[in-house]
């Protein structure tokens, strides 16, 4: 398995690592892809894959938008970068439902998977770039077949595993069972400004996920409402019907704004605290000599 034999492992601020499976070293980073993103729990892929969505100016976000009557209004042009999908696949779908949606995930260029373990097993896709453990494996085995995702027929591929300070323990016993060594744990640096611009949006677009959630949730409870009075030839009050729209235009007024805000965080490069802005290449200089 290329994974065993070339393994590298990069950690980043003692908060993410990663395993580089390469069968040919390269000096550039290949962008883009097809990403395969692993959770615990099915209610993680359910709102992970929405917030995902939402980050990365997806298509797929007019999903979530449209629960709520919302499309995409695109003032502010095109996303930049890849247009990349963002899909979802857990064991409570459909099987026919579960093939349609590897099937797509594979015919699609550059493209998100968030999923369960479901996929760790058996998912055959061709030139998977990369990877991601959002969360934990529960045991050495789980992490290496869905490692095993990547780096398939001789390709190139990363392992990225997100490890907050109380999985550290954890990742340090899957490791040792694998026989990957402390040495060969290489830091990643994280800039702090990336950082803070990467909590906020991520902030926006959970907070907007969650009140579409919330405001499609009571859209669905007012129209069951009519309905159910319709059935039971009950009149209601035109001032009241008045008031009801009154009411559902508000949310969506704040909606709005909040995904204006979010458009506006994605689109703006981070900007370092101080009065200097140093290159990447001259920030990374600056980290060597502090090594």
């Amino acid at each position: 398995m290329a994974l065993e034999a070339q393994g590298k492992i990069l950690q980043g601020g003692g908060y993410a690592s990663r395993v580089l499976a390469e069968t040919q070293k390269t000096s550039t980073t290949p962008v883009g892809g097809r990403v395969i993103l692993f959770v615990n729990a099915i209610s993680y892929v359910q709102r992970l894959s929405s917030v995902l969505s939402l980050l990365l100016e997806s298509s797929s976000a007019n999903k979530v938008l449209a629960r709520i009557k919302m499309s995409n209004p695109g003032n502010q042009g095109a996303p930049p970068g890849l247009s990349v999908d963002v899909l979802d696949l857990h064991s409570k779908m459909r099987q026919k439902d579960r093939l349609k949606r590897i099937e797509r995930f594979r015919k699609l260029k550059d493209a998100v998977l968030v999923c369960t373990d479901i996929a760790a097993r058996g998912l055959d896709v061709p030139d998977v770039s990369a990877v991601i453990h959002f969360q934990a494996p529960r045991g050495s085995e789980i992490f290496v077949h869905r490692s095993g995702r990547t780096a398939r027929a001789g390709r190139g591929g990363q392992s990225i595993a997100f490890v907050s300070p109380s999985d550290v323990t954890h990742w340090n016993k899957v490791y040792k069972s694998i026989g990957i060594a402390k040495e060969e744990v290489e830091k990643l640096e994280l800039f702090p400004e990336e950082i803070s611009a990467a909590k906020e949006a991520s902030r926006l677009a959970a907070d907007l996920e969650k009140k579409v959630h919330q405001t499609a949730k009571q859209s669905n409870e007012n129209n069951w409402l009519k309905k159910a009075a319709q059935e039971a030839d009950l009149l209601l009050e035109e001032d009241d019907d008045t008031a009801e729209m009154g009411k559902q235009k508000a949310p969506h007024r704040a909606l709005w704004g909040l995904f204006q805000q979010m458009q506006e965080r994605l689109r703006r490069p981070p900007r370092p605290s101080g009065a200097v802005r140093l290159s990447k290449k001259q920030r990374m200089k600056v980290i060597r000599r502090g090594r």
